[in-house]
This record gives C-alpha cells, structure tokens and sequence, in this order.
C-alpha cells in the first residue's frame, strides 16, 4: 500500500479546526484532556472510530501539524496503561508505514481517570519499554490534562 495524505480523508475521521486549544473527549471513559497548539496550524484526527483500518488495537486521536506533518498521539483511558501503551504504538507503525508527510512527535500521552503507574513500577517500567522499540516517549497523566504540543 502507498502512503495516503491523511488530510484527503474523509471528514468522518479528521475534525479541522482553528483553534489554539483542542478539547479531546471520549465516549467509553470519563477521561479528557486539551492541548494547547499554538502557534501552530493543526488538524485533530478522530483515529478509533474514524481509521478502521488500523488493526488490531489503536489509540483515540492524533492532533497532526499540519505545516510538517508532525503527529501527537493521545490515548483516553480507564486505568489500564499498558493497554493503552499498545494502542499507542500500534497507530504510531500504522502511521509511519501508511501517512505521508509523518514525523513522529516526542512525546505521546496516556490520560487515564485511573491509577498512573509510578516511574518505577512494573506497570511504567513496561510503558517505557514499549515506547522505546519506535522512539517517543509516553507520558501517562491524570484526567483532566493539559497536554503539550
């Protein structure tokens, strides 16, 4: 398959707007986060729900520059992190592989209503892991967050 320009997607799956603050929600927690974007010229991307495609597990949203094609990936979760970490890495492969411009954010985030694993815990130490095999680092944080972009 040849990578797609992922603005030419249908409006089901991206959400275009002006703002300099995104609000990110989802339906299955009570989970919420907003990241704040400016000065940049974003698009938020509904991924589970929007990009089907994306098999077998994927994360809630990508916000996406959309000057480079630079890409943040956010998860919403209930407690369970690890989950949440391959969610996570899972849409940053489908995308690397699949979307044309893409570069890869520094960071990703967890936000979860639930325990956040502490930095030496089992629980983070396999976050850790994970999000190094592609790179980013993965941040869990409590909900409500402010996010960084």
């Amino acid at each position: 398959m040849s990578p797609i320009d992922i603005t030419d997607r249908p409006s089901a799956c991206t959400v275009e707007e002006d703002n300099n603050i995104f609000s990110l929600k989802d339906s299955g927690t009570s989970s919420k986060a907003t990241v704040d974007v400016k000065p940049r010229k974003c698009q938020k991307i509904k991924v589970d729900g929007g990009l089907n495609e994306i098999q077998p597990v994927k994360c809630d949203w990508c916000i996406r520059d959309k000057s480079n094609g630079e890409c943040l990936f956010v998860e919403l979760k209930g407690s369970d992190c690890k989950h949440a970490a391959e969610q996570i890495i899972n849409t940053i492969k489908w995308f690397k592989s699949n979307t044309k411009p893409f570069v890869l954010h520094k960071k990703a985030y967890i936000v979860a209503h639930g325990n956040i694993p502490h930095t030496r815990s089992s629980g983070q130490i396999a976050i850790t892991r994970l999000a190094n095999t592609i790179g980013v680092n993965l941040i869990p944080k409590r909900s409500p967050a402010q996010l960084e972009f």
